[in-house]
């Protein structure tokens, strides 16, 4: 009886988190999997020892022993590596404009930014509401091009492809006093890239060789590309940076 209540216990908890997952946004999913999964981890271990039942766990870590000091020489030698992973995947790539500074993750290619200039000065892109990421491109547009389209390689995240037409008011307003409508399609370029700027875009230093620039350009590229959740003028900027770099190679 005692093992029908508890596989009856069971199903309903993996029905009720099955429903309680699907009504999560999809930003915090990967977070709450871990902080639960390890919660899970940890409850199923109390049972298994209250019941009496974790004498394999002690059986199954005694026949691991020797392996694991067979094995901890090796483990040693991956020690530094994974701490240069642990580096790369902090590093972000940045793309400065007066107004906006956009943060490329080098792992999964997702954008934020922060606020330069104007009434939103020092916030993140995040946390502003529609309204206020409106009236954000309503600055950079008036102000600063560059700005304006780093502004909407984060919307084209956010929004998807439609963001334009989230924000066509804004647009609307920007275009109906200018002979050319705003382009943020990749091919409006304002003013010669630095070497500088180009270090921070593709996250190498000023000692990297060809390869290095390469590698870093091909890896930067297949996370920003449109294909992929970028924009256009992302991988613009990518282009340019390399190029820039390749010079001194020439």
């Amino acid at each position: 009886m005692s093992r029908f209540l508890l596989l009856v216990a069971i199903v309903f908890i993996g029905w009720y988190a099955f429903r309680w997952w699907n009504q999560q946004e999809s930003k915090p999913k990967g977070k709450v999997l871990w902080t639960y999964g390890l919660w899970g981890l940890a409850g199923l271990l109390i049972l298994l020892f209250l019941t009496g039942r974790a004498h394999w766990i002690t059986a199954a870590i005694g026949a691991l022993l020797p392996l694991m000091k067979s094995a901890l020489p090796y483990l040693q030698r991956l020690i530094p590596y994974a701490f240069q992973w642990q580096q790369r995947k902090q590093q972000q790539r940045h793309l400065h404009g007066e107004w906006v500074e956009l943060n490329v993750s080098p792992m999964s290619g997702k954008v934020n930014g922060t606020v330069l200039k104007g009434g939103f000065k020092g916030r993140h892109l995040s946390d502003l509401s529609e309204s206020e990421l409106k009236q954000l491109l309503r600055d950079c547009l008036a102000n600063e091009m560059k700005s304006a389209q780093l502004l909407a390689a984060f919307l084209q995240q956010v929004y998807g492809d439609q963001w334009q037409s989230s924000f066509a008011d804004v647009l609307h307003e920007h275009n109906a006093g200018q002979s050319e409508k705003a382009d943020f399609n990749g091919n409006h370029h304002s003013g010669r890239m630095s070497e500088q700027e180009a270090y921070e875009i593709l996250g190498v230093d000023k000692n990297a060789s060809k390869e290095d620039i390469l590698k870093a350009y091909k890896s930067l590229m297949q996370k920003v590309h449109p294909d992929r959740g970028g924009s256009d003028y992302l991988t613009r900027l990518v282009s340019d940076a390399k190029e820039c770099l390749l010079k001194r190679f020439k």
